[in-house]
């Protein structure tokens, strides 16, 4: 036996509008999706990432250490003066050296799972007016945050090592 069942002029507007509402929700995420194209990526450490969208969010994924960089090897350097926010994700365990060197950001929140944070890391940000370090962090190299000029609002943890950090 098949089983039919006639809709009212009622239950079909109802339906349609339940139909097309879904279907604008879709659409939205698919726009928002392709709305944050990535531009560049590539590696930052044995199993780190890192991937840049057009809407300059530079995101940071994965394990372990970040490579130590100068300020000429860093990888996403040319994008420096461009770059809205950094955003972390996974078990990164260290900043490297100079890893956001002259970046023009103007806050930070250190990972939870950060334990060191290289030399220079942030060096001439001199955008940046507030960062949070979390207690895990153990050791800050020399001149993290040298020549961070609007620099107001810092909060660092008792570490074991901290090498004459300088914030001028």
């Amino acid at each position: 036996m098949i089983y039919t069942r006639t809709l009212t002029k009622t239950g079909f507007s109802l339906t349609l509008k339940m139909l097309l509402a879904a279907l604008f929700i879709f659409t939205a995420f698919i726009i928002e999706a392709k709305g944050a194209e990535i531009i560049d990526s590539g590696s930052c450490g044995d199993s780190i990432t890192w991937e840049l969208n057009d809407k300059y969010v530079l995101t940071i994924t994965g394990s372990g250490d970040m490579y130590d960089y100068n300020s000429r090897t860093i990888p996403w350097e040319s994008y420096s003066t461009d770059i809205k926010s950094v955003v972390f994700s996974g078990e990164i365990t260290s900043i490297g050296n100079y890893a956001f060197y002259y970046f023009q950001i103007t806050e930070l929140t250190v990972p939870e799972t950060v334990t060191r944070i290289g030399e220079y890391a942030f060096g001439s940000c001199e955008k940046l007016v507030s960062v949070n370090i979390p207690d895990g962090v153990t050791v800050i190299e020399k001149n993290t945050f040298f020549r961070c000029k609007a620099l107001s609002a810092i909060t660092i943890p008792d570490v074991e090592e901290r090498h004459w950090i300088q914030f001028n």
